[in-house]
């Protein structure tokens, strides 16, 4: 199986994949999953993250709660596309997954340092805070990853917060500047790829068609998702 850590930000599109993430268990081992702050701050993000492993049934899977801003400049958040919750869509609750002690930073270095080289792949789908402070503190653990698989970045495409930047890259620079040039295999999936596959009107269709607490959540989140995207892109729906 692939041995992986999540970083996220959730986050609809984050919550979606995680809920993806956590129905392939026989594909990944989810070494654990890291939060830090981006769409939202950081007490959301790590509460919506236990939210998602709440709703998938996973409760083994530690969360940890990272950097609670960018490396060097003030957090910009992303209330205007996700919502005040970060997951706006569908009801907000107190759950039952607890909030690992240990720091988001600290398990990805102690987790990276225990493991053989080349044996991790990362998955951050939110700013690259966590991965650049891991890197910074403890550069022994680059040769451990097997690589890093990230949504960040655009190249053909204009920005989405900005007019040539992505939000993920354009939170936190510094990081991603330190991730990008670790020297170990990145895979981006920027805006030209996320822009390809959308939650359109008959795939929303064919989700709320379905049974099931799961589908339901991300009917509502995709739904809420949609109205930013179709709006700003006059698409016929968001990346989910």
């Amino acid at each position: 199986m692939l041995k992986m850590i999540i970083d996220c930000d959730p986050g609809q599109d984050d919550a979606v994949n995680l809920l993806m993430a956590m129905a392939s268990r026989d594909v990944f081992d989810i070494l654990g999953i890291t939060t830090v702050a981006g769409n939202v701050p950081l007490a959301l993000t790590q509460r919506n993250c236990r939210m998602i492993c709440d709703l998938a049934g996973c409760f083994n899977i530690g969360v940890y709660a990272g950097c609670d801003r960018p490396i060097l400049r003030d957090l910009v958040s992303a209330e205007i596309v996700h919502g005040q919750t970060g997951i706006d869509g569908i009801t907000v609750f107190e759950p039952k997954t607890p909030l690992q002690s240990r720091h988001g930073v600290d398990f990805i270095v102690e987790t990276l340092l225990a493991a053989e080289d080349d044996s991790i792949t990362l998955v951050p789908t939110g700013p690259l805070t966590n991965i650049a402070m891991a890197m910074a503190r403890a550069p022994a653990i680059i040769g451990k990853i097997h690589q890093i698989v990230m949504m960040g970045g655009a190249m053909r495409e204009g920005g989405n917060f900005s007019p040539s930047a992505e939000f993920n890259i354009l939170v936190d620079p510094e990081a991603a500047h330190i991730v990008l040039g670790c020297g170990r295999p990145v895979v981006m999936a920027g805006l030209d790829v996320s822009h390809k596959l959308l939650a359109s009107p008959d795939r929303l269709a064919a989700i709320a068609a379905m049974s099931g607490a799961v589908p339901e959540a991300v009917y509502h989140m995709l739904n809420f998702f949609n109205r930013f995207d179709t709006e700003k892109y006059g698409t016929e729906g968001p990346p989910p």
